[in-house]
């Protein structure tokens, strides 16, 4: 049997839906290996703004509480967000 094609959970396609979980992996990954390299300090300042970042990114992409990616837009906007926030993160 070969691999299901279609649309998968809230009407992504299923290459959208893993791409989106690889970057929300990335974003986790990045986020971990800064939080174990600060100093005790700046542990807590990070949390505070992933915290911050965190809610922004469910009002700037209208993921709304639920974080829920129902569509294209959302999923691109998510993916851009993400990707900038990974930036961040490795320059914090």
């Amino acid at each position: 049997m070969g691999p299901q094609t279609g649309n998968v959970h809230w009407g992504l396609e299923r290459s959208e839906c893993r791409r989106l979980s690889r970057l929300d992996a990335l974003l986790n990954r990045t986020y971990q290996n800064k939080m174990r390299s600060l100093p005790p300090k700046d542990r807590l300042s990070l949390r505070n703004s992933q915290r911050v970042w965190l809610a922004r990114l469910n009002e700037s992409c209208w993921l709304g509480n639920d974080a829920k990616i129902l569509d294209e837009a959302t999923s691109d906007c998510f993916a851009a967000e993400v990707q900038k926030r990974v930036s961040q993160l490795q320059q914090y």
